[in-house]
């Protein structure tokens, strides 16, 4: 897959960190529209394999629409770990429960939802996680 990939929708931006990892940095509000635009970009990279989101989100707001919208329609087997960079507490509460949601809705068993405060800490996040469950080679 094309690894310089980028999806815009007014402020918001969604690009490719790696083959298995997905940038998204969302500014202002994430209306209905922009959470449906949202949902069509993790579908299509989700036909690839499960992807690590990485969500910067400092400022951004999710309405309850948006936010009920992606929690019925997002599946959680869709993504190997979300890591929000920036939230604050309200963004904190709304991500986990978000993760709840998709965790009942999906067929995944879990992923990890975490919160880290940079792009720094989010990278060397999914770097770890990503040896941590790389395929054991045996002899």
């Amino acid at each position: 897959m094309d690894q310089s990939r980028e999806w815009t929708c007014g402020a918001h931006r969604i690009r490719m960190l790696a083959p298995d990892a997905l940038h998204t940095r969302y500014v202002g509000l994430v209306g209905l529209q922009d959470a449906k635009w949202v949902l069509r970009v993790y579908e299509e990279m989700a036909a690839h394999g499960p992807f690590y989101l990485v969500a910067e989100v400092p400022g951004s707001e999710l309405p309850a629409e948006s936010r009920k919208y992606l929690a019925n329609n997002v599946r959680a087997e869709w993504m190997r770990s979300v890591v929000y960079v920036g939230s604050d507490l309200t963004q904190r509460v709304v991500g986990k429960a978000m993760s709840v949601a998709m965790l009942l809705t999906g067929h995944a068993a879990s992923f990890d939802t975490v919160f880290v405060d940079t792009m720094t800490q989010a990278q060397a996040w999914v770097d770890a996680h990503r040896l941590e469950h790389a395929p054991r080679r045996v002899g």
